[in-house]
């Protein structure tokens, strides 16, 4: 109490006892906002360095009520041990390797592998986001670019079969994930060129994740400059995105934990944004489609 006591005006400590002037009455109402609140809310504790002891303090904070906490309810209403990111269908987390719930609609991914040597690391990477993806329930498309190479853009054969089947594939898939090698500090001109063919509106609106593979950190550089392209074509680029280096992937088998971590992460980003750049697209169409009857 002295501590308190030494906090207090020396005008209020001097009034104790005595009758109350107006001051002290306004004191009084607004000491009236700060009594104890009732089970929605609870006082901070006040952490003193060097003891044992806490002190509440005036700041609040909302918790749930009895009931939803022993039910492991979030504030908001949705659970806190649900199935997520992480997480198994129990609400536990995910026993190592397991299989992956994601509390969505499935979709399918379109990956794009763009390295030019037929067996790379590349193509790994790009197998292995393939079954985080089965994993997560969804399903996933590999086109490999130096199995179905394309020919440079506004040629002789810009309008061959490889070339529709691409567009088709784009056109089928609700996210993409693109996978790149990282030359002289950039993506490759493989995947560049895939990109440039898939003009027009064919991605506009949808969520893009991007991988690069490199012997260091440094490709991380492809991997923005990657984002900046899809960006500029509409896209709707993922919070996270992997580097894989030398040292995290066994070849063949599987990646360290903490670039699997990050890959995962991507594709739960990508079943979240599916869904709602699905209604923008829709509604983008309704958009257009109400503008061309107003303006024909």
């Amino acid at each position: 109490m002295a501590r308190y006591r030494a906090l207090l005006p020396r005008r209020a400590r001097s009034l104790r006892g005595a009758a109350r002037p107006v001051a002290q009455a306004r004191l009084g109402r607004h000491r009236q906002r700060l009594r104890p609140a009732p089970d929605a809310v609870r006082a901070l504790p006040l952490r003193r360095s060097g003891t044992a002891g806490r002190r509440p303090v005036h700041g609040l904070r909302h918790r749930p009520p009895a009931a939803d906490r022993a039910a492991g309810h979030a504030p908001g209403g949705t659970a806190g041990g649900g199935r997520g990111f992480g997480r198994g269908p129990g609400g536990g987390p995910r026993a190592g390797g397991g299989p992956l719930v994601i509390a969505a609609e499935p979709c399918r991914i379109l990956v794009l592998g763009g390295a030019a040597a037929p067996f790379s690391r590349t193509r790994s990477v790009a197998e292995l986001v393939c079954r985080e993806t089965a994993e997560a329930g969804s399903t996933s498309v590999l086109r490999d670019l130096a199995e179905y190479p394309l020919p440079l853009l506004h040629t002789e054969a810009d309008g061959s079969s490889v070339l529709t089947d691409l567009r088709a594939q784009a056109e089928w898939a609700d996210g993409m994930v693109l996978v790149t090698p990282c030359y002289h500090g950039s993506y490759s001109g493989i995947l560049k060129n895939c990109l440039d063919h898939l003009r027009g509106d064919a991605l506009r609106g949808k969520p893009v994740g991007v991988v690069s593979v490199g012997a260091s950190l440094t490709a991380v550089q492809a991997s923005e400059h990657l984002r900046a392209v899809a960006r500029a074509l509409g896209c709707v680029t993922a919070p996270t995105q992997a580097v894989v280096v030398d040292g995290s992937l066994t070849w063949g088998k599987d990646l360290d934990p903490e670039t699997r971590h990050r890959i995962t992460r991507m594709i739960v980003e990508l079943h979240a944004l599916a869904g709602a750049t699905a209604l923008l697209r829709q509604s983008a169409a309704t958009v257009d489609a109400l503008s061309s009857a107003d303006h024909p």
